[in-house]
Parts: C-alpha cells; sequence; structure tokens
C-alpha cells in the first residue's frame, strides 16, 4: 500500500512560531525566532515517530501528533481569555480546571483516531492542505512587511556626528566616564505627585547630596522607548534621520539600528572609549556587539517568553517566568555596581527595563505576581492596579540607584558623567490608539538628573530633552561645537510609530477620562 505523505504535524507546529512572530514583527529580530523553530520541529518529530512505532501506521501517528500540537499551543490563549472568569459562583478560568477539560478533549479525540476512524486518507490530505494554508497569511504578512520597507533608507547616524564635530578634545588623561543609565518609564516628580499620590522628593535630595543636578521640567522627545532613543543617541530628530516618506510602516528596525550604530558610539569610540553594554532583554537597545556586552543569563528571550505564555507550557513555567524577569533585572542592577571596576575611558549603556511593567518589585524587592508587560489601553489591569504597582517597584528601584551611583562616584579617576534617564514617562493614562484620549503630561514629562564635573549645574537648564543631552556633554567637555537644538516633542501611536504629530504645544495636556480620579 502507498505510503501517503503526512507533513501538517510539522507545519502545525511551526506555525503558532511564526504566526507570533508575524504579529509582533515590528519589534521582534529573525535570530529571536530560530531556536524556537528548532525545537518545534526537533519535538514533533520525536512525538511523530515515538506515535508512529506505537500505533504502527504512519497517517494515525500524524494525525495524533497534530492534536497534542494543536491542543499545546492553543492552552495559553484560551486560558488568557477565561482567566479569573467566573460562572455560578464558580471560578473555572484555573489552570487546573483547563488543564482537566484539554487533557479529556485529548483522551476523547485519541480514543477516535485509533477506534473509530476507519479511513484516515481523506483527513490526512485535508489537514496536509490546512497546514499549509495556515502558514499562508502569516508568511505574507512577513513577505509584505518587509518589501514593504526594503527600501525604507535611514541616514547612517555616523555622519551626525562627523557633520557636526570639531577634532578639538580634552587632554586623555582628564576623559571621564560616562554612564548613560536609561529608566523606563520613570515619571517627573510632580507627575507622579499629581496623578500618582507617590512623594520623590527624598530620592531627589539623595541625588542633590550626591551632586546630581535634576531637570524639573523635562520632557521626552517621543512617546516610545525606540523612538526617544534613536534620537538622544545621535542628538538629532528622527525625521532629521530616518526617510519618513513611508509613514504607515511598523517597521522598527532602522531605530534598532540607530539606537546600536549611534553618534555617542562612534565619537566616544574614536576618543579612545572602551564601550560597555549591560543586556536589556529588550531586542532594539541592544548593544550586543559593545566592546564588552554583560549578557545576562536569563533562560529564554522575550519572544520565547511570549511563545510559553501562549502554550500549554505556561502551566509549569507560568510561575516562573516573572521570577526569571526579576532575576534579569536584578542582573543589570547587580552589574552597574561591578562595571565601575572595568578599564576607564568608558562609555557605558544601560537600559533598565524599570519602572516599567511588569510590576514585580514590592516597595523592600520583595516580589509580587505577575502583571502584564504593556502600558495604557494595553495593560491586563485596572488603572488602580498599575499605579499601586508602579509605586512599590519605582521605591525599590530609587534604592538600588543609590547603591549604584555610590559605588560609581567612589571609583578612582576623573569625576564621571552619569546620565539617569527616562525613555519616556509611565502609561496608567496612555491610550495607543487615541491621542485624545491620553494624558500626554504623564506620558512626556519624564525624569532627568546627571552628575557632571565640578558640580557643573549651570550648564543644565530645567526644560532639557534628551536630544541635547550629548550635545551639552561634548561642547562642554570634549571642546566640540555641535550646539544645541530647539526642545521639540512628537507622538505617534504604537501601530503607526512614524506618523509623527508635534505636540510641543500641548504638551502638558491630560485629556485621558480617568486622570487625577
Amino acid at each position: 500500500m502507498k505510503r501517503r505523505l503526512v507533513i501538517h504535524p510539522f507545519l502545525f507546529a511551526i506555525y503558532p512560531i511564526i504566526a507570533l512572530f508575524a504579529y509582533n514583527i515590528d519589534q521582534v529580530f529573525p535570530r529571536e525566532v530560530w531556536r524556537s523553530i528548532f525545537w518545534a520541529l526537533s519535538s514533533s518529530t520525536v512525538l511523530f515517530f515515538l506515535l508512529k512505532i506505537l500505533v504502527k501506521d504512519w497517517e494515525r501517528a500524524g494525525l495524533l501528533c497534530s492534536l497534542v500540537i494543536i491542543l499545546f499551543f492553543s492552552y495559553g490563549h484560551v486560558y488568557s481569555l477565561v482567566i479569573g472568569k467566573r460562572f455560578a459562583g464558580l471560578e473555572f478560568g484555573r489552570s487546573d480546571y483547563l488543564a482537566a477539560l484539554w487533557a479529556t478533549v485529548w483522551i476523547l479525540l485519541s480514543w477516535l483516531i485509533l477506534r473509530k476512524l476507519k479511513k484516515t486518507t481523506r483527513i490526512t490530505e485535508f489537514l496536509n492542505l490546512i497546514s499549509v494554508f495556515a502558514l499562508i497569511l502569516p508568511g505574507y504578512r512577513i513577505l509584505e512587511f518587509n518589501l514593504q520597507n526594503i527600501n525604507h533608507a535611514q541616514t547612517p547616524p555616523e555622519s551626525q556626528a562627523t557633520d557636526r564635530q570639531t577634532t578639538a578634545l580634552a587632554p586623555p588623561d582628564t576623559l571621564p566616564d560616562i554612564y548613560y543609565i536609561i529608566v523606563d518609564g520613570y515619571g517627573r516628580a510632580d507627575v507622579l505627585a499629581d496623578l500618582y499620590g507617590y512623594d520623590n522628593s527624598v530620592f531627589l535630595g539623595d541625588l542633590a547630596e550626591k551632586g546630581f543636578c535634576v531637570a524639573e521640567q523635562s520632557h521626552s522627545n517621543y512617546a516610545q522607548t525606540a523612538l526617544s532613543l534613536a534620537s538622544s543617541l545621535n542628538f538629532a530628530y528622527v525625521h532629521e534621520l530616518i526617510d519618513l516618506q513611508h509613514t504607515s510602516t511598523t517597521d522598527r528596525s532602522p531605530l534598532a539600528n540607530l539606537v546600536k550604530a549611534n553618534s555617542v558610539r562612534s565619537f566616544l569610540s574614536a576618543q579612545g572609549y572602551q564601550v560597555v553594554a549591560i543586556e536589556s532583554g529588550y531586542s532594539i537597545t541592544e548593544w550586543d556587539d559593545a566592546d564588552v556586552y554583560i549578557a545576562s543569563p536569563a533562560r529564554f528571550n522575550s519572544f520565547e517568553t511570549m511563545l510559553i505564555s501562549s502554550s500549554a507550557a505556561v502551566i509549569i513555567l507560568d510561575r516562573y517566568i516573572p521570577l526569571w524577569y526579576r532575576d534579569h533585572i536584578l542582573f543589570g542592577l547587580d552589574q552597574l555596581n561591578d562595571v565601575a571596576n572595568l578599564e576607564s575611558p568608558k562609555l557605558v549603556f544601560a537600559h533598565l527595563t524599570v519602572p516599567h511593567p511588569p510590576f514585580i518589585f514590592g516597595p523592600n524587592g520583595e516580589p509580587r505576581p505577575a502583571t502584564s508587560f504593556r502600558e495604557g489601553n494595553y495593560y491586563d489591569g485596572t488603572i488602580q492596579e498599575y499605579l499601586e504597582g508602579y509605586r512599590g517597584q519605582i521605591t525599590y528601584l530609587n534604592k538600588r540607584l543609590i547603591e549604584i551611583i555610590d559605588t560609581i562616584l567612589a571609583s578612582p579617576g576623573p569625576q564621571p558623567i552619569v546620565i539617569l534617564q527616562s525613555d519616556h514617562g509611565p502609561g496608567a493614562y496612555l491610550n495607543w490608539d487615541a491621542l485624545d484620549q491620553t494624558c500626554l503630561r504623564e506620558r512626556m514629562s519624564i525624569f532627568y538628573a546627571i552628575h557632571l564635573p565640578d558640580n557643573a549645574c549651570d550648564l543644565l537648564y530645567d526644560t532639557i530633552t534628551p536630544i541635547n543631552t550629548f550635545p551639552l556633554i561634548f561642547d562642554a567637555y570634549f571642546n566640540t561645537e555641535i550646539g544645541l537644538t530647539d526642545d521639540r516633542s512628537y507622538y505617534s501611536l504604537w501601530t503607526a510609530p512614524y506618523d509623527l504629530i508635534d505636540i510641543t504645544n500641548s504638551i502638558d495636556t491630560c485629556n485621558h477620562p480617568r486622570a487625577g480620579e
């Protein structure tokens, strides 16, 4: 008897990965996906051949294998829909209940395949066809995305530094270490007080005692991390760095390129600086080609974590993912203490993804239950839960930052330049889909503190934005003539990052219907 081709288990195995990649293609790079595809194909192949040995039938083995794969990868999606739901007083959205249901479905359908299904040829051919067609839509999305952006040219960031700097430099023995520490979503003190009921004056006072200058009316230039850092690290606005003719694109890879191969790195490397980077866990802000790249021992990358959360693996690993994320954040904080001992002069870049959600630290660093990674109207929780989680997390972060600063300032050599800056403000009152329902004052007002040699706070002005951070430093300490640019702010929706709206004149408005409740 002629053996039929059985391909559907392997295509069903990679479909969830390809689909998840297509959905998040603007933030996920292909290198983050290959390991998942390898393990999915390897596991499905092993399972298929084990089932073939057990049932002694290629087609039935394929049907059983696809059944396991479909149930495995659908579990997390269903669980996220029913979690916490109650019916007639019973909380049926529990992991153990759903797991029992899935096991029952598996047993029942397996029995039907083995005992009741007489002919398997037609259903095998049908599933082969369905599995091929299932990959067409995400495959088309990936192809369309790449074709749409293939000509999305960008200006090489190195040209920005070359065109705007002089060759006069400070003597080599006076070059200070420079720390650029991004605290993701850290709000400005007055905004935290007004909207979050949080008093940050003790932390700011501690910084002042240690010689930090605080810009009390600072704003971000952009509402999104990738845009903000692409701008600040190249001391230019995004529309000056990237051709924005096709503003409907969601491709953030040009921004990732600008964040990695930026003007600040280029300039300081030319002056003999060692570039040190600590893994952020966010692919767009990784400098994995730095002279010293300190990688976290995290078990999974961000894409793999999303994939786990959408599969039955979440039954076992759900409780561990927040712990692994905590370990990653703690690793970054610990490494900031240790890098002070590396050879000088050095540029240290650290993007700390706190106090941004998920809120996994209490005020004393104690673990908190897992929460959403998202913000604003995408946050999986209430505004009150966001505010409460944020307050606890920022309290712990402040304690750790003071410890880190003490270590940095105690290091031998010239006084360092330490930039503590947020990429944007928090997002309890953010609406990623509607500017007219967003509290711009919350999102665009940022924490900005800087330690300058000789306590030169007179160089700083209260309304500075990140785009002028490095021109200010380079002109003052490296005798360049870059000059400051106008401080402006732009907003864009998450789904249209390059469709930039100039909000400079409305930056302190707050249109969210629940802001300040």
